[in-house]
């Protein structure tokens, strides 16, 4: 059934997404179920299903449960993007706002009040980077003090003393590319962009900053930072440095508390196996994020227009022919938002996985007049 309704552009950098797909104001729209052509009333301006609304307001009137182990699924994706944004509302664009009060007031039934969890309260309070690095900085003292101690007792002091001096590496690699990413200015537009009031493309107004952000790609809690032009590489590589960091130290856990049950050495057991959970509880979150941000960067796609749909399709069974996600209703959005397509055609910056890598991590992003169009 074709459904009229009325779009209207949630947002600037949406606006030419939008034109593409949509018809005349109050025309029809070709969705996936196609029976008969009926004539239905505009819907109400800015309301348009989208994955940020999903998100945010019950994930769409159905409940989702995402896999950060599989990674498989929008839903699993779309878990591991709550995990490093929270899912409190601190964005403050308007259409955000009035879609999330309109998409409220369409439930049939009341919902009790959702329950902030620990991490929606730690991050109002600005408090997860001082955990965040707090944890990192205890992990590097158990490795630097007990299991270097036991890797001396086990083999010798050279390769103790190697033990240490690769340890400290990365911690502090992890530690220094965090500092960069939480303090440095993302990237706001220079003062002539501003002021001539036309913004560079794939720039987003955060709710941090005075000015758009260039090349903006998401709000990380974690950090308590934007993501964007100037800081984006380097969340990379605090990302890699975490991974690298969970993955050997959980290792490392292992096998010198298999050692320590061999002499019986129990406490040393016991703080080993402490620093093993912690280890493999940072490793289950940290990991999905990064796999998440490798697809991006291989498609050369950005956090925030995965969050927006920019490049997404679904199949009409009617036709074969592909629809936007976003000029689909909110009924089938939600019922085929695990089966969304990526279509590289709609993304102008994809250019292959290889180039879309080399353009990630070697355009020079702090030169003047760079506007982050990559």
């Amino acid at each position: 059934m074709v459904i009229c309704r009325r779009l209207v552009c949630p947002s600037e950098e949406d606006s030419d997404t939008t034109s593409e797909s949509s018809t005349d104001e109050g025309g029809s729209y070709a969705l996936v179920h196609q029976e008969e052509r009926v004539q239905a009333t505009p819907a109400r301006q800015s309301k348009r299903p989208s994955t940020t609304l999903h998100t945010m307001v019950s994930g769409g009137g159905r409940p989702r449960a995402g896999s950060l182990l599989m990674l498989t699924t929008r839903t699993d994706l779309q878990e591991a993007v709550a995990l490093m944004e929270g899912t409190i509302t601190l964005e403050d664009d308007e259409w955000i706002a009035e879609n999330v009060r309109l998409a409220a007031e369409d439930q049939q039934e009341e919902e009790p009040p959702k329950k902030e969890s620990l991490l929606d309260t730690l991050e109002k309070k600005r408090l997860l980077p001082i955990l965040l690095s707090g944890s990192l900085l205890l992990g590097a003292s158990c490795m630097l003090s007990l299991q270097r101690s036991l890797v001396g007792e086990i083999l010798n002091a050279t390769y103790a003393r190697v033990f240490a001096l690769v340890a400290t590496f990365w911690y502090v690699v992890a530690l220094g590319f965090m500092g960069f990413v939480a303090f440095i200015d993302p990237g706001q537009v220079d003062d002539y962009t501003f002021e001539s009031g036309e913004s560079p493309k794939r720039s987003h107004k955060s709710w941090q900053y005075d000015r758009p952000l260039r090349r903006f790609d998401h709000y990380c809690r974690w950090v308590a930072n934007g993501i964007a032009l100037r800081n984006h590489r380097e969340f990379m590589a605090m990302l890699i440095s975490f991974v690298v960091i969970a993955v050997a130290g959980s290792i490392v856990d292992v096998i010198l508390a298999y050692k320590c049950t061999t002499v019986q050495d129990w406490v040393s057991f016991v703080v080993l196996l402490v620093h093993l959970f912690y280890q493999l509880g940072f490793a289950y979150y940290v990991i999905p994020i990064f796999r998440l941000h490798v697809g991006f960067v291989s498609r050369n796609e950005l956090a925030n227009e995965w969050k927006h749909d920019k490049h997404y399709i679904v199949h009409s069974d009617i036709t074969g022919e592909p629809v936007w996600v976003g000029d689909l209703s909110a009924e089938e959005f939600d019922e085929f938002f695990d089966t969304f397509e990526y279509d590289p055609t709609r993304n102008e910056f994809d250019e292959g996985c290889p180039n879309n890598c080399f353009a990630f991590w070697c355009t020079p992003r702090c030169r003047k007049g760079q506007l982050g169009e990559f």
